[in-house]
């Protein structure tokens, strides 16, 4: 039966859902013969969560029914399942209902998805009035287990740090026992060493005046060689001076390029203004903000690609770990939306905006190695 839940399990992994299908319903098979319901419940929740994927609603509920039991080790997850389901069925009540029973779990990435649907949900009229209290959740869960996940890689890296420290002490056990062998070889040969340094020197006093002499002679030919060489530099100084004064020039051309290219980019900030006072949409959202659907959110997305070069494209090519919220975010920063409008396009308050940017911030600095003070406004401004 185990090995039949594992076979289950790969050929998921791989898309090959119907075999994957087959060895679920196989495995239930022997449950039921073997009495395990444990282990009965455990695999048709299993079992229900592959039917969602592929997009079988119908099915997936009907086994969600069957194992809502409390011996079912799964039963948030198999709440969650049926929530989800309901909501692809367009039963908003029924999935509305089986989300908040999913939230009863200790399990925080589940807590986090279920937020993120309930905010979805709230979307629709009758849930509207909890937009703000699951906006502000899903935010929360977010960065929670964006926070564990890197508490993760800080623990990996801690433990590769431990290893590779194990791996260096070994190491260096092996260089003091090397050196000590070579502290003995340096003590016989030191011996040797001296004993050949004083016949050295007996042998370099014999010849010294004979040195002393061929020194005098390469010190007079050095002697005109320093006077040509000078000659040289006295060239090379004229050369440099007129270098000089080329390299002022630059500078003078350099200075007028600069003035220019802020001239133009005035000159760009202004059409910009004028091409954005073109959107007619923009414009009324400015005068009275409403909240962005998932259509409104990417027509913003289109406005700002239009105006902006291909901005959100540009913007997920750099940071690929931005998710569609955080692009809509720093959308709604380039076209220089206030804090309050952004509060109510996306259906937040202040304080998440503030701490949306923060987030976002801390995204983009960290994968492109920022670390100067710059705003996430300027930055964006200046992308």
């Amino acid at each position: 039966m185990t090995s039949l839940r594992l076979f289950a399990r790969y050929y998921t992994s791989i898309k090959d859902f119907d075999k994957a299908v087959l060895s679920y319903k196989r495995a239930i098979k022997l449950a039921d013969s073997l009495d395990l319901k444990r282990s009965c419940y455990s695999t048709k929740s299993e079992l229900a969560g592959l039917y969602y994927i592929v997009a079988q609603y119908e099915k997936a509920l009907v086994l969600g029914k069957e194992v809502l039991n409390d011996q079912n080790p799964l039963l948030s997850q198999i709440y969650y399942t049926m929530g989800l389901s309901y909501k692809e069925l367009h039963q908003y009540d029924s999935a509305y209902y089986f989300l908040t029973k999913a939230l009863h779990t200790t399990n925080i990435y589940t807590r986090g998805a279920v937020y993120e649907n309930l905010y979805e949900l709230s979307n629709y009229p009758p849930f509207q009035k909890y937009m703000k209290n699951y906006g502000d959740s899903m935010l929360f869960y977010r960065d929670s287990i964006y926070a564990i996940d890197k508490s993760k890689e800080i623990i990996a890296y801690k433990k590769k740090y431990e290893n590779e420290k194990l791996i260096t002490e070994n190491q260096r056990l092996e260089l003091e026992k090397a050196n000590a062998l070579r502290w003995l070889l340096f003590s016989v040969l030191i011996g040797v060493v001296l004993l050949s340094l004083l016949l050295y020197f007996y042998q370099r006093r014999k010849i010294i005046l004979h040195r002393k002499e061929e020194e005098l002679n390469l010190l007079t030919l050095r002697l005109r060689e320093n006077e040509l060489l000078m000659e040289r530099n006295r060239r090379y100084i004229s050369e440099l001076e007129a270098q000089a004064e080329e390299s002022r020039e630059a500078v003078e051309q350099l200075k007028e390029q600069k003035e220019r290219l802020a001239f133009l980019r005035q000159d760009n900030e202004a059409l910009t203004a004028q091409v954005l006072a073109k959107e007619a949409w923009l414009s009324a959202l400015r005068k009275k903000p409403v909240y962005l659907d998932e259509a409104g959110a990417k027509k913003v997305r289109m406005i700002t690609d239009k105006v902006y070069t291909d901005f959100t494209r540009r913007l997920s090519s750099s940071i690929p770990m931005l998710s569609e919220y955080d692009l809509t975010l720093c959308c709604l920063v380039k076209l220089r939306f206030p804090v309050s409008d952004i509060a109510v396009l996306l259906g937040i308050s202040s304080s998440s905006v503030s701490t949306s940017k923060l987030r976002a911030k801390k995204k983009i600095y960290e994968t492109l190695g920022i670390t100067d003070k710059k705003s996430l406004d300027q930055w964006i401004g200046e992308f």
